[in-house]
């Protein structure tokens, strides 16, 4: 029986250590081995998604064993650096494993199709924002006798896991796992990484043309908005960003401001600018810039 949840394995393999006695269970998780004074080993048990269990050889004729679930921890996937692939699918090797009692469950086109089906639908999803710097988000689920992915469990629960649980089942039924001949589950756990974001790179993230374009764009885009300046207020507001690895900005937020109005068009005129993302060991990076824009009445310009 399974120890999860009590419900009988069906198909498990029992043999005698030592010996060529086998007996395979049936729908009930029963099976039934003749055993005779030479019969002084360990039952081994086996089934694909448990761990193999070993157990002494009992005195009574009848008794329970329960197995543990065995998840098989594929990767860690980091997001920051997905590349969507156009991939081919290749032969499925499974039809040279007909005689095998056990074979797992595979994702159509193997291990490279699913991270590249799970990239491309993972993205879509905000969920990476809530994780911390060098966290993991780690990921169990089951795939079932008929292919599908079920039975979600995340480490640590984050808000928006539901939108993140529907895309991972957007993606292509696998081939299921078999046990002696007949479909099974198997269980499998990965985990997820959107990597650290760096303040100092080796290559720093630039705006798009370079910082003369730049000072020019700030100068023709920023508007001094008429509260402040009725008012005479000027100020350096701070605004802080990320330039991320597709070179989109995210997490703008004031770090230091001045006013409300002044804060709110520093961060619109940052938000248009186009950037160039940096990069570390020849690959880009999340990179967090701060940038200080100057208001003065008498001349406002951006000041670096």
């Amino acid at each position: 029986m399974s120890n999860e949840d009590q419900k009988p394995i069906k198909n498990a393999n029992i043999v005698i250590e030592g010996s060529e006695k086998s007996a395979i269970s049936n729908h009930l998780g029963f099976f039934e081995l003749e055993i005779v004074g030479e019969d002084v080993g360990s039952l081994i048990i086996s089934h694909i998604g448990y761990a193999t269990s070993k157990v002494e050889i009992p005195e009574i004729d009848n008794f329970k064993i329960l197995l543990n679930r065995e998840y098989i921890h594929i990767a860690e996937f980091d997001l920051a650096y997905y590349e969507e692939r156009d991939l081919e699918l290749a032969d499925d090797p499974t039809d040279s494993l007909a005689t095998a009692s056990e074979i797992s469950a595979r994702y159509p086109g193997g291990w490279e199709h699913f991270f590249n089906d799970l990239g491309r639908a993972l993205l879509k999803t905000s969920f990476w924002k809530e994780l911390p710097d060098d966290s993991v988000l780690k990921v169990s689920f089951t795939v079932d006798h008929l292919g599908m992915m079920s039975e979600f469990t995340f480490d640590p629960y984050l808000n928006n896991l539901d939108f993140v649980e529907t895309q991972f089942k957007s993606l292509k039924n696998w081939s299921p796992a078999k046990q002696n001949g007949n479909l099974t589950s198997q269980f499998f756990e990965l985990s997820l990484k959107w990597s650290q974001v760096y303040t100092t790179v080796e290559k720093s993230a630039m705006p798009e043309g370079g910082m003369t374009a730049f000072y020019k764009f700030i100068g023709a885009n920023l508007k001094y908005p008429k509260r402040s300046k009725n008012m005479g207020i000027e100020g350096r507001v701070f605004v802080e960003f990320i330039v991320e690895k597709d070179s989109s900005l995210t997490e703008l937020k004031i770090s230091q401001g001045v006013s409300s109005d002044l804060d709110e068009e520093a961060m619109r005129v940052i938000s248009l600018s186009k950037w160039v993302p940096g990069t570390r060991q020849g690959k880009p990076v999340r990179q967090r810039v701060v940038l200080p824009i100057s208001f003065k009445l008498s001349k406002f310009k951006w000041d670096g």
